[in-house]
């Protein structure tokens, strides 16, 4: 069998690359100021404790 290939597939595999790149680069920096500020958090909390 042969597939035919859609010219829209290369388009939506571009968009899709880029919603992918775009998660990879937002979550990670979004998920690292969440856990520094709960660390801060925590170091307050311990602070505050003594």
């Amino acid at each position: 069998m042969k597939i035919k290939k859609k010219k829209n597939d290369s388009k939506d595999n571009i968009i899709g690359f880029i919603i992918y790149l775009f998660l990879y680069l937002i979550i990670p920096s979004t998920a690292i100021s969440f856990f520094a500020m709960a660390d801060k958090n925590i170091k307050e909390k311990k602070r505050n404790n003594i």
